[in-house]
């Protein structure tokens, strides 16, 4: 019994509030937890696995939180319309609007009360126009983020998406003064799970199986590619060695996907060469404005600018690569699909008649493979054109096919296309689990969009028990060039350290599993033995923190009955450690693994009174130094926000006229201006205090700024319960 009661110690923190009851049942638990955390620290990430309901889950939330008011849903493009049918299903008012429009510079309207922000890993660059647009009008908002794949090329892209809501030392009552420092480079700390919610991902709604092969290039094949390669290493392409290994990284990508993809891109770049040398003839540069029209319907060819000249400069462009890429032009012209191994494989591969999701990377690929496979019955879709067959239609009509239509499904349609071939466009938040495989033609720069692509298929709801992964690879010899697998290799093991791969995830759910495998009733706080070795003790901290609910939730959750809703806090925050001879440890896999074992036992005898106080002397000494740890990480100095120190003198400098003045609103108002700034920031605070200390001083003075979060409390520690472990 004391087993369960460390157990049921560890469950996470959760609003008593009733779910809507068209959640599934293991959803119910993860709105609670996503509306605590929003309470606590303003944000949090939702980074449950693709294809799990994440997007009923946000309007859960929503309308919990907001109630009869349209919550902004800041959503790709492609899933605008995807978003308003099922807030329309389930009854859940919002307002959509697009990444597109924020890199327009286009914010949302004035808005209050909850922001969701689906596939946020597009806000993971800072210097992005995106980013900059929505950072400061998103200030102050609790928001949910969704992204199954929060990471895609650093650690650091996970901590800029939580600084959009979520200020730099909200997990200082943990310990950590930083959130820089939460997300370090050696493992993240466990206080992050407090931001990260991955639900419960198993059950009678769980996704279906992933069977995994690979094809590899036959070698033979693989040789016969020499030739091109050869012409490929002649290009000059740049005077500028850098510049040139980008450009030629673009020419060994387009050659792996298809002999049509290396033929336009060759095109282009002579396209680039003819009028680069025109212009010089009449006395003119070649500006990048120039070229918008030979690349805006290319935007995997946006590479290419960096060979032109910004001004008005002489162009980089080597013109002495006019008869090398005449040359490799003949190469690929002649070149046709009966003799590529590659759309041999591939057509090998559809003969069982499976319905089938292929993404490919170019656009001329989706051409090329649309004329070698006209025996096959398939759809199609780019970012400009979709359609069946030489039939264009509408996305949504082509994705129709690949839905359940009707209560029948789509294959009992006549005609039915049993085939999509398609760009990284339907890669991202599509319903499309009629699909029993997925094929990444093509593979992408990094194993976040690998797992986009496969959550077409593999998703709550599929009507197949399994569906099969096909990769097929580069050929070795292109690869080298490349390095495209060795690449997708790093990535992913960058998103593994963090815990955020579908085996990962674990990390972040670990308390929620123990509690519903351990935990439960009845139980009893206190000590016991545990007759297991080796010697230790097992045993249960619980810290007060300096939390207080965000008081932002509570209004915007105006007139919704919302009392009830967060009991406790300021909040304890439970942890379990393991002390041994040697030292302690409070690494999950390591109590858990104590946890499971005591709570095996099936009779633990109480301890003898010398047992409990040795045990209670080592748990004290443990308990120092844990308090100590969280006492530096509260006090430890964050990275100062740029123009900060300047700010604050002035700020301090009109303090003292206030002082002088005996002007106590005056003085009030710079105290609290003081105090928000002595602490820690979202990415949009840091541009307004940016954008401030360049201003001048009267305007600094009547700036409004964002209240202070409350000033820490002393921390309390209480032992919940000790296992003695004492070997027979």
């Amino acid at each position: 019994m004391v087993a369960r009661a460390l157990a049921n110690s560890l469950a996470p923190g959760e609003a008593e509030c009733q779910t809507p009851d068209w959640l599934r049942p293991d959803q119910g638990a993860t709105v609670r937890r996503v509306i605590h955390a929003l309470a606590l620290f303003r944000g949090c990430l939702l980074a449950d696995p693709v294809g799990t309901g994440k997007t009923y889950i946000a309007l859960a939330v929503a309308a919990l939180v907001n109630g009869p008011r349209d919550t902004c849903c800041i959503v790709p493009p492609s899933l605008v319309a995807q978003w308003k049918t099922v807030a329309e299903r389930v009854g859940v008012g919002i307002q959509t609007w697009s990444h597109a429009r924020l890199s327009r510079m286009r914010p949302p309207p004035a808005t209050s009360g909850l922001v969701i922000i689906d596939e946020s890993h597009h806000f993971r660059n800072p210097g992005t126009v995106r980013y900059r647009t929505l950072a400061p009008w998103i200030t102050g908002k609790p928001t949910l983020m969704l992204s199954a794949t929060p990471v895609v090329n650093s650690a650091e892209d996970l901590m800029h998406q939580l600084r959009l809501a979520v200020r730099g030392d909200a997990l200082r009552a943990c310990g950590v003064g930083s959130l820089e420092e939460a997300i370090r480079q050696d493992g993240p700390h466990a206080a992050l799970g407090n931001l990260i919610i991955v639900g419960s991902i198993s059950g009678d709604h769980s996704r279906p199986g992933v069977r995994q092969s690979t094809w590899r290039w036959p070698l033979r094949d693989a040789n016969d590619l020499a030739p091109v390669m050869s012409a490929i290493r002649r290009l000059e392409l740049s005077a500028e060695d850098s510049v040139a290994r980008l450009i030629r990284g673009v020419f060994w990508r387009a050659q792996a996907s298809s002999p049509q993809a290396l033929n336009t891109v060759a095109k282009r770049y002579q396209s680039l060469l003819l009028h680069a040398r025109d212009a010089a003839a009449g006395g003119k540069s070649l500006s990048r404005a120039a070229l918008r029209d030979f690349t805006s319907d290319a935007p995997e060819q946006l590479v290419m600018w960096s060979l032109v000249a910004a001004g008005e400069g002489p162009s980089q462009l080597p013109q002495a690569d006019l008869p090398k890429i005449s040359d490799l032009l003949r190469m690929t012209g002649g070149q046709r699909g009966t003799a590529d191994a590659k759309v041999q494989g591939l057509r090998t591969l559809l003969q069982d008649g499976k319905r089938s999701l292929i993404f490919v990377s170019f656009t001329s690929t989706v051409e090329y493979l649309r004329r070698e496979l006209r025996d096959v019955p398939l759809a199609w879709c780019t970012g400009s054109a979709s359609g069946i067959g030489n039939t264009r239609v509408t996305r949504e009509e082509v994705f129709a096919f690949f839905r359940p239509q009707g209560g029948r499904p789509a294959w009992a349609i006549p005609h039915a296309p049993r085939v999509l071939i398609t760009t990284d466009v339907a890669a991202e938040g599509l319903d499309l689990h009629t699909a029993e495989r997925v094929v990444h033609y093509d593979l992408p720069w990094h194993e976040v969009r690998v797992e986009q692509r496969n959550g077409r298929a593999v998703r709550a709801g599929s009507v197949h028990r399994h569906v099969a992964i096909v990769r097929f690879e580069p050929p070795a010899p292109l690869d080298r060039e490349l390095q495209l697998l060795a690449t997708l290799d790093r990535k992913d093991q960058i998103a593994k350290r963090l815990g955020l791969t579908a085996a990962g995830r674990e990390r972040w759910r670990w308390r929620a599993r123990i509690v519903e495998e351990l935990g439960g009733r009845p139980e009893r706080r206190g000590i016991a033995v545990a007759p297991l070795g080796p010697s230790g003790v097992l045993a249960g901290l619980a810290i007060r923190g300096n939390y207080r609910t965000f008081p932002g939730l509570r209004d915007c959750a105006r007139g919704l009955d919302v009392a009830g809703w967060f009991p406790g806090t300021p909040s304890w925050f439970s942890i379990l450690v393991w002390v041994h001879r040697n030292g302690w440890t409070d690494d999950p896999g390591v109590v858990t693994e104590r946890l499971t074992m005591a709570h095996s036992c099936s009779a633990m005898p109480p301890p003898s009174g010398a047992d409990q106080n040795e045990a209670l002397d080592a748990v004290r000494r443990v308990a120092r130094e844990v308090g100590d740890r969280m006492r530096r990480g509260r006090w430890a100095a964050t990275q100062p926000t740029h123009g900060l120190r300047p700010l604050i003198y002035r700020l301090r400098h009109e303090a003292v006229r206030a002082a002088r003045d005996r002007d106590g609103a005056s003085l009030r108002r710079l105290d609290d201006a003081l105090r928000f700034l002595a602490g820690g920031h979202t990415a949009g605070e840091e541009a307004m205090i940016a954008r401030l200390s360049q201003s001048e001083p009267g305007v600094i003075a009547t700036a409004g700024f964002p209240p202070a979060d409350p000033p820490p409390h002393p921390t309390e520690m209480r032992v919940t319960g000790l296992i003695i472990f004492q070997p027979e």
